[in-house]
């Protein structure tokens, strides 16, 4: 298995030489994925703003 929770067509479990995710892939890789993307869309968009994250943030969590 890759660091991308897939598996290696060498590894014996491929479909027509193509690799398969596994099961981890949908557990861990792609929530961590969209995490990250939207926390950079965030982070762009409170630059944009003018407002730091920190403030978002507290401002967050009294709402």
């Amino acid at each position: 298995m890759n660091g991308q929770g897939w598996k290696a067509a060498s590894e014996g479990d491929s479909v027509m030489g193509k690799a398969r995710p596994t099961i981890s892939r949908y557990l861990f890789y792609d929530p961590a994925a969209a995490h990250r993307k939207l926390r950079v869309s965030l982070d762009s968009r409170l630059e944009e703003l003018d407002v730091q994250v920190e403030v978002w943030r507290v401002l967050d969590t009294l709402s």
